[in-house]
């Protein structure tokens, strides 16, 4: 068996540029080890993801005891299904086969999972990567992860030529993986003094890592390139791929959910197949593996399960590039199991366990070729308990998502919940949005603030002009006319970027911000926002965000611009189950620069009253700007700089989405613009709501409805004296000093010493309204 390791001479020069920069990984959780077995002895097999422990002690009980993932199971591998599958899926048909001959020993499962792994070789020998000098694809690999968990789970039944044909292949393809040349910029990235960055935050890189792992465990102790092989994944996973999850914190991914389903699930099968085959503990390294549980749970299911597909979900397209509907989905629901199967017995993994056990629309089990994930990673008898959190977020990248809550009194999943995401962080990756402060809502499953446009699953004119920039977004623009935004995504279909007013552009800099040493190395160019203040008090949520940087501003602007803003901050209040408001302040330079703020909807907008309505399925949003020097116009299209940007269709997706736009702008130029706008999300059948009315006082300003008053300070600086008239029972008042004492003057002249949160909110309930005053102590 022959193979070189000319793909390893990289390994150096990142090892020395890790030395130099340090490490980024965080305290370990100290949790302990993970609930899998470790392979003993290390050569036995199967060890990659699987070793006779594991067969013995969970699968073949589930067997035998019949539970529902193996009937469901055993009905796809029993069925013909799996042939008609072989060319479109055979990396998952192959495991679905070989798992089944693994757990029962029928040999005729095993010779039906060699056809796509030999379909998966014949693939390998002949792409143009094997053949030639060309690239490698995502095809190849996903067939080079196949090959290796085949050979492995297949290893008996192969003749011996059989599986020195495969060594020789895989070597020869995990080299081609291992060669900066032959990658053509996507994990690889090449400095100035020729040495190579390795790219951590988008998806290639943990895919790319996963493979190389796979194929070193596999062939060990049939090669001598196996050891060093598995050096090479071990040290770029552990000294790249882990302190990238720990950088974007809290189980957030930046590119989003597609791309996010493909990249954490080869990464936590990477981490898995390490300890279950060596017995190297990474989970314990950072804790984001342990928070991504929850994390999933927030981001993948505000929506429902899509019957008239059959198989998909229509997840949300936020924070990344995103194909709604796609089967990749099915990809975050067996890496939630495998998380809980990980960490079993423990907080997350219980609320993890609760909503997979909430079957119907928002938690279908896995079914086909994807059974066998739910097969190898359910733990039905684990029933868990209702998360207790209604919001999440995670530092530096930003995600914010908050909700009405999770479970009915019954201890079921709350079918009619209203869901909010917010973004409000750096910028990681190449198929980031430029869209920080974008606000997307749900209820009920009915997505009622959307983000515009359709992703054509590659780079095209739609995505670099429109779907991928700050226009398509919940979020503010600001004009600059003579903005350049050129390259601010990369544009398969033509050299042209259009000025959209949104946020700057990375360039002449990279794209993706590579890994967390060049990020740190280059903070000013990928600082795109920040959460200031966040507070969490009963049923109402409060943020305060600061998105100055994601805009050429008087700190840092991108080439051949001039700065535009001087500061950018928006906040909310979230008070449960549906309503939300909005305060946006834009204080822009001197000169032509006028802000403005945009909603986009599935549904067009219609006049009801003081309300504009947009009426979703069984949902309805009710919408109002109250700040009176504010106008609004609402449009239809994806229109950028006076031209439409038609969408490319990808397979899931040929229809236009959220074509209608609500746009805030102001009557006249000012110094510094404020816009208030004001959201109530509720059942279609219910009565619109009363009106709403815009309140000033001395310092403060805000908005008034139902029995709600709640209060913004008109100077970022921190209120030290205020005072308005209350006519609402609950009163809210934000931008008060963090911590800060307040006497407070209620309307009959009582005077009450108080102390804001560490947010600087304060929640009033006045029985008798009138003026109230605060004066700082």
């Amino acid at each position: 068996m022959r193979g070189t390791n000319k793909g390893l001479k990289p390994l150096v020069q990142l090892i020395i540029l890790l030395c130099l920069l340090g490490s980024s990984v965080s305290a370990r959780v100290q949790i302990g080890d993970p609930d899998l077995p470790v392979n003993t002895p290390l050569t036995a097999r199967p060890r990659l993801l699987l070793n006779r422990a594991y067969l013995d002690q969970m699968l073949r009980p589930r067997m035998e005891d019949e539970t529902r993932a193996w009937q469901v199971f055993q009905s796809y591998v029993d069925s013909r299904q799996p042939e008609n599958e072989f060319e479109t899926y055979p990396a998952q048909t192959m495991r679905s086969l070989a798992i089944a001959y693994q757990v029962t020993g029928d040999v005729q499962y095993a010779d039906r999972a060699k056809i796509p792994l030999f379909l998966m070789v014949a693939g390998l020998e002949s792409h143009p990567a094997m053949v030639s000098d060309e690239t490698w694809d995502e095809d190849f690999v996903e067939w080079v992860t196949g090959v290796a968990i085949g050979y492995d789970w297949l290893y008996d039944t192969l003749r011996l030529d059989d599986r020195t044909a495969l060594v020789n292949v895989l070597l020869r393809a995990v080299d081609i993986l291992n060669d900066p040349t032959r990658d053509e910029g996507r994990v690889y990235i090449q400095s100035e003094d020729g040495t190579y960055r390795f790219s951590a935050y988008d998806h290639y890189g943990p895919r790319i890592v996963w493979a190389q792992t796979a194929v070193g465990i596999a062939l060990l102790g049939d090669t001598e390139l196996a050891v060093s092989q598995i050096d090479y994944a071990r040290t770029l996973f552990n000294g790249w791929i882990v302190p990238a999850l720990d950088d974007l914190h809290g189980g957030a991914w930046a590119e989003g959910p597609t791309y996010g389903y493909l990249a954490t699930w080869a990464a936590v099968q990477t981490a898995a197949a390490f300890w279950m085959a060596l017995g190297e503990n990474y989970f314990d390294n950072s804790r984001w593996w342990y928070d991504r549980m929850p994390y999933d749970m927030f981001l993948y299911y505000p929506q429902t399960y899509q019957r008239e597909s059959g198989t998909f979900w229509n997840y949300p397209s936020m924070f990344g590039d995103t194909i709604r509907f796609s089967e990749d989905a099915f990809y975050g629901r067996a890496q939630d199991m495998l998380l809980s199967t990980v960490y079993s017995g423990t907080e997350h993994a219980g609320w993890m366990n609760w909503f997979l056990a909430q079957e119907g629309e928002f938690s279908p089990s896995l079914a086909g070729r994807m059974a066998v994930e739910e097969f190898l990673w359910r733990e039905e008898d684990s029933s868990g308990i209702p998360i207790p959190w209604n919001s999440w977020f995670t530092l530096r990248s930003g995600h914010f998502f908050m909700r009405s809550g999770w479970s009915l009194e019954d201890g079921t999943l709350d079918q009619n919940a209203t869901v909010i995401a917010f973004s409000a962080g750096d910028h990681f990756a190449t198929h980031q949005f430029f869209d920080q402060g974008n606000i997307m809502l749900w209820r009920a499953g009915e997505e009622l603030l959307v983000r515009s446009g359709v992703h054509s699953g590659g780079f095209s004119d739609h995505d670099a002009n429109y779907y991928g920039r700050t226009v398509a977004g919940n979020t503010i623009l600001v004009c600059d006319l003579a903005e350049s935004f050129n390259r601010i995504r990369p544009n398969d279909e033509r050299e042209v970027w259009l000025n959209d007013c949104g946020q700057r552009t990375m360039y002449p800099n990279p794209a993706s911000a590579i890994n967390p040493y060049f990020r740190q190395a280059n903070a000013a160019v990928y600082e795109t926002g920040e959460l200031l203040r966040v507070a969490q008090e009963g049923g109402m949520t409060y943020a305060r965000a600061s998105l100055t940087a994601a805009y050429n501003n008087a700190d840092f602007t991108s080439a051949d611009n001039q700065p535009k803003v001087r500061e950018v901050l928006r906040e909310l209040v979230y008070i449960r189950p549906g309503m939300l408001v909005i305060h946006d302040r834009v204080t822009p330079m001197e000169g032509p620069f006028i802000p403005s703020v945009m909603f986009h909807t599935r549904s067009e907008p219609v006049e009801d009253g003081d309300w504009l309505k947009i009426i979703q399925g069984d949902s309805v949003l009710y919408l109002a700007g109250i700040a009176p020097q504010n106008t609004h116009e609402i449009d239809t299209g994806y229109v950028v700089a006076g031209e439409e940007i038609p969408f490319t269709p990808n397979p899931y997706e040929d229809e236009a989405y959220g074509l209608y736009s609500i746009r805030f702008m102001p009557i006249e130029a000012r110094v510094s613009h404020f816009f208030i706008t004001l959201l109530i999300a509720g059942d279609a059948s219910a009565d619109t709501p009363s009106g709403w009315q815009y309140i000033q006082g001395t310092g403060v300003r805000g908005a008034a409805w139902g029995d709600w008053l709640v209060i913004f300070d008109d100077d970022p600086g921190d209120i030290s004296q205020a005072a308005f008239q209350a006519d609402r029972a609950n009163v809210l008042v934000t931008g008060l000093q963090p911590l800060g004492a307040y006497r407070l003057t209620l309307p009959d002249g009582t005077r009450d010493e108080i102390v804001a949160d560490d947010a600087g909110t304060l929640y009033i309930f006045l029985e008798t309204l009138g003026e109230l005053r605060l004066q700082q102590q």
